[in-house]
């Protein structure tokens, strides 16, 4: 196929614009060296758009174009170019100088606004005096430029933009998938880019200043994202909550603590590739709440871990910090996969902790250096194994066992003053809601360096069908009612108190005895001090078990298997 120009001197003057037009789509669509006839010469024409001259001169290298009058900027979208042309130029196009000193404030008090169904807008570059987003209303609306094609803008270029400061300036484009050339931006406020929920991957890697909160909020296609500051210390707040496409995060790399909400319902997300994690030391509440997807977790450094920050994380098995001291309300309930944590150094267990998390076997300490410790169902139904020291102990509440409802605990050692409540150490009470004992794991109770005084309404042992070993300490001086009711395999109460306790209530009767149900035998012994077990037999509660009263000196220590 052939094109030719007929001309005289190979110049081809005053050539109508639309034939300019019409010979760049050609080209365009039919270029191959074989069938289009090499061009050359000189064109002159009152008008043209440079992508149009600069294709032609890139085909043809020795044909000429020149411009009489006015050389247009070229647009993607041919909505954007008519629109700018009737705003900002002649009609037919817009020249650098008709946008070179428009400013940010020229669109929002001129309400310049591309008209619905722009699909790409990519010339911000010739906006050479539009280097900041700003000047939005106060009402979280979008900035005016693209207010009224938010819902049909796909394309946006960032090129010449160094500042996004206003809050929600870029909120709601909910047909934007590609954001170009962030590399000048400086600074972005808060919820810029929030409720753009087709926007798939971000990166922006060259600020300077402190990010806002919310930036991607509700972003519900993001897939990847790559932020950095130079000077951000904290990843913002609900910066990428509600995000539920988001697999893999990365930079931050000055951070030192993660905020509220930051990853928030993130249901996708399975990767974190913070560079510097080991800077980071707090994690705030809710900052991964159900974070479904994430499996491991692995902060060298935390220290503190906030209110649920990593509530129905219901995928995560694996936490590993070795520096963590304190843990807030609810940080891990409901994480039902997790298996194993390390808290040999944490010192503060808040309410609820790992309540619901229901594969942990193994906390990799006994709790001894623990100082304080929520009486309020820290590992409900958790099934550790690890053996308990409760010690040095500042307990929010009355009584620390019921922090071990439902687990599979084998020993509980109590080395402090305690309260202990009703059914504080017990399997089940009468409305079969479980205590301690809930698994029958409990072997041993060890009160004797507890200051323990006295038994409370009763039950403390109740269906603990596994204990095999008691022991209280000098201090004791009263019995609750039924304190051992269904412990079937108990073999040892070791009781060394300078008398025989009382009751705590003269009303009790005899079915209200400590072993009522315990049916006596040569298994069970209650061991006390040599000088009292005639004083023992000889008491009106203990005479129908003098066979299981033995003389301390006796005792002979109960070994237990692992």
């Amino acid at each position: 196929m052939n094109f030719n120009i007929q001309s005289t001197n190979n110049i081809y003057e005053h050539i109508s614009n639309q034939f300019l037009v019409y010979l760049y789509n050609f080209v365009n669509s039919n270029y191959n060296e074989n069938n289009i006839s090499m061009l050359k010469g000189n064109i002159e024409v009152l008008h043209g758009y440079l992508h149009m001259i600069n294709y032609l001169h890139e085909k043809f290298l020795d044909l000429h174009i020149s411009i009489s009058l006015s050389l247009y900027l070229s647009f993607e979208d041919n909505l954007a170019k008519q629109y700018c042309a009737d705003t900002f130029g002649d009609g037919i196009g817009v020249i650098e100088s008709d946008v070179n000193n428009i400013s940010s404030s020229d669109i929002v008090n001129n309400s310049y606004s591309l008209p619905n169904g722009v699909v790409k807008f990519n010339e911000l570059k010739y906006f050479e005096n539009l280097t900041t987003i700003n000047g939005t209303d106060f009402d979280h609306q979008t900035y005016v430029l693209f207010r009224n094609c938010k819902n049909t803008l796909q394309e946006l270029d960032l090129r010449n933009i160094t500042s996004i400061p206003s809050d929600y300036a870029l909120v709601g484009l909910s047909a934007l998938k590609i954001i170009n050339n962030t590399s000048q931006l400086r600074n972005l406020g808060n919820c810029t880019f929030c409720k753009c929920t087709s926007l798939e991957n971000v990166s922006i890697t060259n600020l300077t200043n402190t990010i806002g909160y919310g930036t991607f909020g509700d972003c519900t296609a993001l897939k990847t994202a790559n932020i950095d500051s130079t000077v951000q210390t904290k990843i913002p707040n609900d910066i990428f909550s509600n995000c539920t496409s988001l697999t893999t995060v990365s930079g931050f790399s000055h951070c030192t603590s993660i905020g509220v909400r930051s990853f928030q319902n993130c249901s996708s997300l399975t990767t974190l590739n913070i560079t510097n994690l080991d800077l980071i030391t707090f994690i705030d509440q809710l900052a991964f709440e159900n974070c479904i997807s994430l499996t491991t977790v692995n902060f060298p450094n935390v220290t503190t871990i906030g209110i649920s920050a990593f509530k129905g994380c219901t995928s995560l098995t694996t936490f590993t910090d070795s520096n963590l001291t304190k843990i807030k309300n609810q940080a891990f309930i409901g994480c039902t996969s997790l298996t194993s944590i390390n808290l040999s150094n944490v010192t503060s267990i808040e309410p609820k902790a790992f309540n619901g998390c229901t594969s942990l076997t193994d906390i990799g300490t006994d709790l001894s250096n623990c100082t304080y410790l929520s009486w309020d169902d820290v590992f409900k139904n958790a099934p550790i194994t690890n053996d308990i020291i409760i010690q040095n102990n500042n307990f929010y509440g009355n009584n620390p066992t019921t922090s071990f409802i439902g687990t599979k605990i084998r020993s509980l050692t109590v080395k402090q003053n305690i309260n202990i409540s009703n059914k504080a150490f017990g399997g089940r009470n009468y409305n079969n809601t479980p205590y301690l004992g809930n698994n029958n794991n409990l072997l041993f109770v060890d009160l004797s360096e507890s200051e323990f005084t006295k038994g409370s309404n009763g039950f403390t042992f109740q269906n603990d069908i596994n204990l095999r070993l008691v022991k209280y300490p000098e201090t004791f001086t009263q019995w609750g009612r039924m304190e051992f009711e269904g412990c079937t395999n108990l073999e040892a109460i070791v009781l060394p108190t300078p008398s025989v306790p009382s009751k705590v209530s003269t009303s009790y009767l005899n079915e209200d005895h400590p072993l009522w149900g315990v049916q006596p035998s040569v298994n069970v012994h209650l061991y006390v001090k040599d000088e009292l077990v005639n004083d023992f037999k000889n008491d009106s509660w203990w005479g129908e078990y003098t066979n299981i009263i033995k003389p301390i000196s006796e005792y002979v220590e109960i070994t237990f298997d692992e």
